[in-house]
This record gives C-alpha cells, structure tokens and sequence, in this order.
C-alpha cells in the first residue's frame, strides 16, 4: 500500500524545502512591506518561461534547465529594477512593483494568445507542477533551501539590505517552476503573517514551519483524493490551517486573560 505512493516522496520533500526557504524570504518581505514582491517576480519568472516557450519552443522543451534560464534572466532584471526604485520611489515602491507585476501578466497574455498552446502553459505555470515533479527536480530545490539557510545563517546582512532582491530573483524561478504562481505566493506570506505575533524567534520559526508543512500535506491529501490541482488544493489547506490556529490561539488567548482578571 505504501509502496503504491512512493512516487509521492520527491513531490513532498520539494514542498518542504519550497516551505523552509520561503520563510526565511517571507520574513523579510512582511518587514519590508512589500507584500507584491513575491507575485510581481513569480510572474515575471512566469513571463520569462513563457517567451522561451514561445520563441525556443524546441530547446524549451529538450532541458528545463532552458526555462529556468529565462526565468532567471527576467527576474534578474526586475530585481535590478526593484532595487534602483526602492530610494527613489520608497513611499510608492509598492505601487511600482504591482505595476510590475500587471505589465508582465500583460505580456504573457498577450504571447499566450498567439502561442497554440501556450494556454497549457499558463495554467500549469499559475497551478504548478507540483505532483508530478520526480528526484531530477529535487535537487535543485535542495540547493538553493541550503544557500537561503546558510545565508539566513551566516550572512543576514544580505537579506536584510539591498542584496535580499537578488536573492530573491535567484531563487524564485526555480520555485515558480515547481509550485506555481498561486502557491508560491501563498507558501511566502501565510506561515510567517499567521505566526508573526509570536515573540521568542524559536517559537516563531516552529510555528510556521509546523503550519507551512501541515498545510502542505493537507493540500497533498485534498489534491490526491480527489484529483484536485495540487497548486490551489495546498494553498486552500494551508489557509484553513492558518484560520484554524488563529482561531485557537485567540480562544486560548482570551480564556487567559479572563482568568487573570
């Protein structure tokens, strides 16, 4: 029986490790308040996999390592571009990234509509490719977790100034490309918003790998029983999971206070 879903297990420990690295980057975003950030360059990543699909539809599909570069190439820009604004437009930097994100989405439409199955390609970029990724896609995953912990670790002060945008442009592409857009976005921003109001660090952290995780499996079991699209199935059991805590720590919370008084 539990041999049947082993071609679970690379699946799995991708969305683990798309959980770890997240949290380290959605700290940094909520501090920043650049809540657009993480879409605006899972689009643009989107973009650049759409034009190579478009324009070099035959080596696209010969590597994925092809796609992955022309995301890489598109995020880099836009991180580039997020950088340079961030002192002179600091008061509207929010704006300019949602801008960002809407003329890229633009974009892709736009070449979609003249690729004949560039739909397909869209879709699987905004849902993922989560459930059917395989050991070949692991290891990169693996990587780059092991560069963001390492610099969270060792080298803080890059994630905090300037250098976090190019972190950030350097490992969203390959994120993109497994989770997908949805997911991606939802993996950044709801373990580290539900468990922000925790105040011992340690505590913090746990919290949101345990939601991050335990979301992540609920989304696995929703998609796989009822063949549901693992991109919106994760995000939907990570956002029950998240409201379900909440709920429970503010009741908590409450019958504490009331004792006190």
């Amino acid at each position: 029986m539990i041999a049947a879903y082993d071609w679970l297990i690379p699946p799995i420990l991708i969305g683990i490790l798309a959980v770890i690295c997240n949290i380290f980057l959605g700290k940094q975003v909520l501090k920043r308040g650049v809540i657009f950030i993480d879409l605006a360059m899972a689009q643009v990543a989107a973009l650049g996999v759409i034009v190579v699909d478009f324009y070099f539809h035959s080596y696209a599909h010969q590597s994925s390592w092809v796609s992955l570069l022309g995301a890489w190439a598109l995020a880099l820009i836009a991180a580039a571009i997020i950088m340079l604004l961030e002192d002179k437009v600091k008061s509207h930097l929010e704006a300019m990234i949602g801008l960002i994100y809407v003329v890229s989405a633009c974009i892709a439409t736009l070449i979609v509509s003249h690729n004949p199955h560039g739909m397909e390609v869209a879709k699987t970029l905004l849902n993922g490719r989560l459930l059917w990724t395989d050991w070949l896609d692991f290891w990169p995953i693996l990587f780059i977790t092991l560069i963001v912990v390492t610099i969270a670790r060792y080298k803080d002060n890059w994630l905090s100034g300037k250098g976090f945008y190019f972190v950030f442009a350097l490992v969203i592409p390959p994120l993109v490309l497994n989770l997908g857009v949805y997911l991606e976005f939802a993996a950044l921003i709801i373990p580290v918003l539900f468990t922000n109001a925790i105040h011992n660090k340690k505590c913090r952290l746990f919290a949101a790998l345990s939601l991050g995780i335990c979301g992540l499996l609920f989304g696995f079991a929703l998609s796989v029983m009822h063949d549901l699209p693992i991109g919106p199935s994760v995000v939907i059991g990570m956002s029950i999971l998240a409201l379900i805590t909440k709920v429970i720590s503010f009741g908590f919370k409450h019958c504490f206070v009331q004792k006190r008084a």
